[in-house]
């Protein structure tokens, strides 16, 4: 009910008309019905015809008689195909099957275009994983090398030594590097999980600053974390990949501007009762 129905092509009707009529899809129109119950639907005159006091546009060019017929799909219909005449006229059974023939052909192409379009996406998408992938790897290289030497340093080095302040940072950031080439390679579906006991206040704690700066000025981010809050074991990288992911998807959501709030909570579950998450056994969780 919430869809709208958009006269794309019309032979014999100008582009303005067909750029400018639409109709609710639960309009009592032809079009409407045969979308709604997935029939043809036969008008022998337009101009005594009930259900057809929506049909404006028709009624505009002065049609008298029509049949409307679903453009089938393989997930669900494109829209209707119909044909009209300005005389009276009897539409039979051979004029339906010729219509269906023709939406079927045109439900098919768009099918195949549209899978077609997914699968470029799909290769574009899987030659850049390729991509960060290698660039991940080698860059990890370069981290490890990084990190063992500012870790020979801080050894050598007394702790209060200004360079010991300089190496640790030096560390420190190789290890924020780290955990972009996790990222990375998660993208390219090249890293293996490795699942630890871990406490989701520290994953959201040391996203916090990357998210300010992701989401923008114009959004608020703001945390509400838990302080007794249970461990789990999960993989951090894809935790922090799925609240990074959801952090951008709530920025496009939120054009004007708004809040963000990430929230950690312990949570008991029973099964059935209203409040569960679908197919969850009952027991303690950890809600983000």
């Amino acid at each position: 009910h919430d869809r709208i129905l958009r006269l794309r092509c019309g032979h014999g009707w100008h582009h303005p008309v067909a750029d400018q009529y639409s109709v609710a899809s639960d309009a009592a129109s032809p079009h409407s019905r045969t979308l709604t119950h997935g029939e043809p639907v036969i008008v022998e005159d337009a101009r005594t015809d009930e259900f057809s006091r929506d049909a404006v546009l028709l009624k505009a060019h002065g049609v008298t008689s029509g049949v409307t017929v679903l453009i089938p799909g393989h997930q669900r219909a494109f829209g209707v195909l119909g044909a009209y005449t300005a005389t009276p006229r009897t539409f039979t059974q051979d004029d339906i099957h010729f219509l269906e023939a023709v939406a079927h052909i045109l439900g098919t192409l768009i099918d195949r275009d549209r899978a077609d379009t997914a699968l470029r996406q799909s290769q574009r998408l899987e030659s850049v994983g390729q991509l960060a992938g290698g660039i991940a790897h080698d860059f990890n290289n370069l981290l490890t090398v990084m990190a063992y030497h500012s870790e020979y340093l801080m050894g050598e080095l007394a702790a209060d030594d200004p360079r010991h302040e300089s190496a640790s940072e030096i560390s420190s950031a190789t290890g924020r590097a780290a955990s972009l080439t996790r990222q990375l390679l998660a993208f390219s579906r090249r890293q293996m999980l490795e699942p630890k006991i871990i406490n989701l206040n520290d994953v959201v704690g040391n996203l916090e600053k990357m998210l300010s700066r992701l989401i923008g000025e114009h959004i608020t981010f703001r945390s509400v974390l838990q302080q007794d809050l249970r461990t789990v074991r999960a993989d951090p990288g894809q935790l922090e990949q799925v609240i990074m992911n959801l952090a951008v998807n709530a920025r496009d959501a939120m054009p004007d501007g708004g809040t963000l709030t990430v929230e950690t909570r312990n949570v008991e579950v029973h099964a059935g009762s209203t409040d569960a998450p679908e197919g969850s056994d009952s027991g303690s969780y950890v809600m983000l």
